[in-house]
């Protein structure tokens, strides 16, 4: 079965009028989200997310309500859908990781890089399961997952439609939500700030 996802950048709206309008109905409590990004010395996972390249890949581990649970996500973008495989109860550490990473035949050499922490909410409606995503904060990390830098905020709000079907009209999405749909990649969004706060500027 096919996995599709589409955001929109809800920033600008008030959250409990979407809830009334499109009849959301609330599935879970929220979850505070920690997701540790990995990518290549070069960036390569970042770069081909920013300028569209397909097929491409994300790689993260991720805890819920900072529990001592863990698991190991790939997300894998390919021409027509998305494919998302998930180790649970993993347990990190480098070799653990190169083991899976080469289970599906990845080779590339990553390193954790970009902490995103967020607020998720969960809700139901006629098109679809959907996330809002909130309170996003992005943070450096070293090979340990420790913080090598003060985390940055990032006060956008984002609604997420996932969908697992074998087929998928995105045109019926686009026209039930009223919004501008939004390529919005968290890790992307961080590694962005960062690279803006530390760029220095040229006087004119």
């Amino acid at each position: 079965m096919n996995r599709y996802e589409i955001k929109f950048d809800i920033s600008e709206y008030k959250q409990h009028e979407i809830i009334k309008d499109y009849k959301l109905v609330k599935l879970y409590p929220q979850r505070i989200i920690d997701s540790i990004y990995f990518d290549t010395i070069n960036y390569d996972y970042f770069y081909d997310s920013e300028e569209g390249q397909v097929p491409r890949k994300k790689i993260r581990i991720r805890n819920y309500n900072k529990g001592k649970i863990y698991s190991l996500e790939f997300k894998f973008t390919n021409f027509h859908h998305r494919e998302k495989i998930v180790f649970n109860n993993f347990t990190y550490n480098y070799q653990n990781l190169l083991r899976r990473i080469k289970e599906l035949h990845i080779h590339d050499l990553i390193y954790p890089n970009l902490l995103v922490n967020y607020t998720r909410q969960y809700y139901s409606s006629s098109i679809g399961r959907i996330t809002i995503d909130k309170n996003i904060s992005y943070q450096k990390v070293d090979n340990y997952f420790k913080p090598t830098s003060a985390a940055l905020h990032d006060h956008k709000t984002i609604l997420e439609v996932k969908i697992q079907k074998d087929f998928f009209d995105k045109n019926k999405v686009l026209k039930f939500f009223n919004f501008k749909e939004s390529r919005n990649s968290k890790y992307c969004n961080g590694i962005n700030v960062f690279r803006v706060k530390f760029t220095p500027t040229q006087d004119a």
